[in-house]
């Protein structure tokens, strides 16, 4: 699988997930991007709690908190399209 479709029920447009709207989103991570940059994520910045910036396919820019890159992480393991976050 290449390209893994994340659904969401609010927008992961912004980095502060208390303050993200609501509403139907759709966006598709390259899962090959997503596995570098979740690497170095996991190296620098799980400690410190900050969430991860991922590139879509549309060229806009995600933030994902700690327990939807595990979510995201799994989808792109188990070869499942599309997910969804709550």
């Amino acid at each position: 699988m290449e390209i893994l479709e994340i659904q969401s029920s609010h927008s992961l447009i912004t980095s502060m997930p208390r303050s993200r709207p609501t509403g139907a989103h759709v966006y598709k991570v390259h899962c090959r991007q997503f596995t570098l940059v979740y690497k170095d994520w996991q190296k620098d910045a799980t400690a410190q709690g900050h969430p991860l910036a991922v590139m879509t396919l549309g060229f806009e820019r995600i933030w994902l908190t700690a327990e939807e890159v595990e979510q995201v992480a799994t989808a792109i393991r188990a070869t499942s399209s599309p997910i969804t976050l709550g």
